[in-house]
């Protein structure tokens, strides 16, 4: 019982140590803003078409922005989840994604302009797959998308598509 009491201290001392270190949300949280808010999310990947839903809001503190979606393609009905902030470590901004068809891929971003790149590896069957996330923004409300992939050193378009901000 001990030990478990010391691990949950622990715990908590270190959780107050990283809020300590990390201070107030800086300007690389901050253009993180272009993502918040209320999204539909219009794509085609393999030439099927897709619309989605998505709601980005800031997590306690504006360090993370957690972005939900759902809605129906081709397969049926999809949900997934995002967290995207800032990894000073790493000087790159960082994005997990979820969805209900198990998928999960973390990637490392970095703007240009109105121009993000993100680029992680995913697991396919034992086989690394390279995936680039591509965003251009269009305006404040819209920005356009492309995810492609490589697996042999050659870029494939996997998806595309359209993101117009709801509010």
């Amino acid at each position: 019982m001990n030990k478990i009491f010391a691990a949950a201290l622990l715990c908590v001392g270190l959780t107050s140590a990283t809020s300590a270190q990390l201070g107030a949300p800086g300007p690389e949280h901050a253009r993180l803003d272009a993502f918040a808010g209320r999204w539909t999310i219009d794509g085609e990947s393999e030439g099927e078409k897709y619309t989605l839903s998505e709601s980005c809001e800031w997590f306690a503190g504006r360090f993370h922005l957690i972005c939900r979606r759902e809605g129906k393609g081709p397969q049926g009905t999809i949900a997934g989840q995002s967290i995207m902030t800032w990894d000073s470590s790493a000087k790159a901004y960082a994005m997990i994604t979820i969805n209900s068809n198990g998928a999960s891929v973390l990637v490392h971003g970095t703007p240009a302009g109105g121009v993000w790149t993100w680029n992680g590896t995913l697991d396919i069957a034992g086989r690394a797959l390279k995936v680039r996330l591509t965003t251009t923004s269009q305006s404040p409300s819209a920005y356009t998308f492309d995810i492609e992939g490589s697996i042999d050193g050659k870029w494939i378009s996997l998806e595309k598509g359209r993101v117009t901000r709801v509010s």
